[in-house]
């Protein structure tokens, strides 16, 4: 059966009073109001409420039992596979940390309906207090320690990498590398490292010209090395790895 909906019409979660998109409280039970966008149309809806008033699309969440066998990285509690959109996680409720298996995130990364769905999901977990100081922690799926790793570089949000299977993201810590994303941050951090790898080679060519022919055995013969164009690629395709 249709859900009915009035369309372009925002309603406070808490009491169902209408209240305009750019509202930060409910003018009638005075409720802070989140804006977040719908996972289906990416119309704005607020955190909370159940139904997209444009499209009449579910907002809400599909939860699953723990894991068996699987428990949280961070503090040891049971995980739960979450449906998020077309996205699947795994999440711990206790710590509301996030771990994403490596191809799972590569479709989020470029799914922006889905990116919209996380946004929505993880406004209200980033609402809450911190966890305890951030130590390294074992990967979900062989135990091993995750490396801690800026995303992209640049982004500032410090995340567990498992090179072998998946992130483990703290609790507000997904949502921002989704906003991040959303904001053109992954070309922007190509672009730099472009610039990088280019400063690199520039310098690198200015000391092989001022190295004297008997200085340089370790390319033998007075050869000079220089980079192919192919090792920009290849650095391009390690920067999230």
């Amino acid at each position: 059966m249709a859900i009915p909906v009035d369309p372009g019409v925002l309603r406070c979660p808490s009491c169902g009073a209408a209240a305009s998109p750019d509202a930060p409280a409910c003018p009638f039970c005075g409720s802070p109001l989140a804006k977040i966008a719908c996972p289906a149309c990416l119309a704005p809806v607020f955190a909370g409420m159940n139904h997209c008033p444009a499209c009449g699309a579910a907002t809400a969440r599909e939860e699953r039992p723990p894991v068996e066998g699987l428990s949280c990285p961070r503090c040891r509690g049971a995980v739960s596979w979450v449906n998020v959109g077309a996205v699947e996680l795994l999440e711990c409720a206790p710590c509301g940390g996030v771990w994403m298996f490596a191809a799972d995130f590569e479709r989020l990364l470029a799914d922006q309906e889905a990116q919209a769905a996380v946004i929505a999901w993880r406004s209200e977990a980033e609402r809450a207090p911190r966890p305890d100081p951030v130590r390294y922690a074992p990967c979900v799926r062989c135990g091993k320690l995750m490396n801690r790793l800026n995303f992209a570089r640049v982004s500032g949000v410090i995340v567990d990498v498992c090179h072998d299977h998946g992130t483990w993201f703290d609790r507000e810590e997904l949502g921002r590398v989704v906003r991040f994303v959303q904001e053109g941050g992954l070309s922007k951090s190509r672009a730099a490292e472009v610039e990088r790898l280019r400063e690199e080679q520039r310098l690198h060519k200015i000391t092989m010209a001022a190295t004297p022919p008997g200085g340089r055995g370790g390319y033998g013969g007075g050869e000079r090395y220089e980079p192919a164009t192919g090792d920009l690629l290849v650095a391009l395709l390690r920067m999230f790895t």
